[in-house]
This record gives structure tokens, C-alpha cells and sequence, in this order.
């Protein structure tokens, strides 16, 4: 079991050798494995990058992500010119479903709502409207409802897991409600948890 100062300073090190990060002003602080995260950053993907990177250490039971943004002055924009801009860079990312995703911006805050009809819509959304200039946040409202039979999702999701050498051999999917998909198993670390796909 790895102690807090150990993942402490390995935090530490990655945040100031990332050329994302390593001018954002951070404090880190790690109690019974628990990360806490303060301080300022200039932008909302800054933001997230910092948390990526926390996330990424093995050994952290929990995080908590105080890091607040302020975007520089020639950063700041009105709240339409936002939304716009998030909305143009959705509809070219995601052309046969952007039409169904709703944007509201409140004081630099992008809310996307709507439906999708697969997660990596909603997650591409999620990562279009984070580089949005003057985005202080993004909050995902995006509701997931496919139209393939749940048997077929179930299979993927099973086949998918076999083949990711991230799980255990015990890692299994079980259906939910709605074709939502509870996974059970156990990883080697926390940022395993989101492992991509394995290519085919």
C-alpha cells in the first residue's frame, strides 16, 4: 500500500512536468489516500487535465476537485457567443445527432442537454464543449437512449471486457434498467476504471 507522500510527490511531479499544468497554480493534499485538489487554473480543460492526472496514480482511493477557473481577460466572452461556438463545433463533431443536443450557457457554464443515442456522442459533446474559449465548465445532461436490442449491447460489452486486459478474468457486465450496464469486476488502479476500448 503505497503511503500519502508518496502519492503526494508523485502527483506533484506529474502536474509541474506536464506542459498543460506545470504553470497552474495547484496545492495538492493526500489524506488516507484521498486527494484533495486547490488553487487556480486559466481554463476548464486546464481543470480537467489536472484531475486526469490525478486519476492516473495508482494507489488513490478518492478525489476531491476544489481547483476553481479564471479565465484571463481576453479569455472572458459573453455568455451568446459561447453558446454558438459551442453549438458549430458539435454540429461538425457530431453531424447526424448535434441536432438534438441543447445548449445553455449561464455566466460562462455550458449545460448540454438532449438525447444521444450512444455514451461516446455524449462524451464527444463533453470534450468539444470544454475547449470552447471562454468556457468555465461544462455540466453533461445528455441522456443516452439507444435503439439496439439490450441482448446485443450486452454481448459487446461482455466480448469488450475479454478482450481488456485492464479486468480481471471475473469482470462481467450486468443490465440494468434502460439498457444502462452496471460493470463488475475489479482493475489494478483507478484511471483503469475508464480504459479505452482495445482496438480490433
Amino acid at each position: 500500500m503505497r503511503s500519502d507522500p508518496d502519492i503526494e510527490q508523485e502527483l506533484k511531479r506529474r502536474i509541474q512536468s506536464d506542459p498543460d499544468t506545470n504553470n497552474a497554480d495547484i496545492a495538492t493534499t493526500v489524506k488516507d489516500r484521498i486527494v484533495t485538489l486547490t488553487g487556480f487554473v486559466r481554463s476548464f480543460r486546464q481543470k480537467r487535465k489536472v484531475e486526469l492526472l490525478a486519476k492516473s496514480i495508482a494507489g488513490i482511493n478518492g478525489l476531491v476537485n476544489d481547483v476553481q477557473v479564471r479565465l484571463p481577460l481576453l479569455q472572458r466572452r459573453p455568455d451568446p457567443e459561447i453558446a454558438r461556438d459551442a453549438l458549430e463545433a458539435i454540429s461538425r463533431r457530431l453531424p447526424y445527432s448535434g441536432d438534438r443536443i441543447r445548449i445553455v450557457v449561464e455566466d460562462g457554464l455550458i449545460c448540454l442537454e438532449g438525447q444521444v443515442e450512444w455514451a461516446y456522442q455524449s462524451e464527444a459533446a463533453e470534450e468539444v464543449a470544454e475547449a470552447v474559449l471562454g468556457a468555465r465548465g461544462v455540466v453533461n445532461k445528455l441522456d443516452v437512449q439507444s435503439y439496439v436490442q439490450s441482448s446485443e449491447i450486452r454481448q459487446k460489452v461482455s466480448q469488450a471486457l475479454l478482450e481488456a486486459a485492464a479486468f480481471d478474468a471475473n469482470s462481467r457486465s450486468s443490465e440494468s434498467n434502460h439498457n444502462e450496464f452496471i460493470l463488475l469486476g475489479a482493475v489494478r488502479f483507478w484511471a483503469e476504471r475508464g480504459a479505452p476500448r482495445p482496438s480490433r
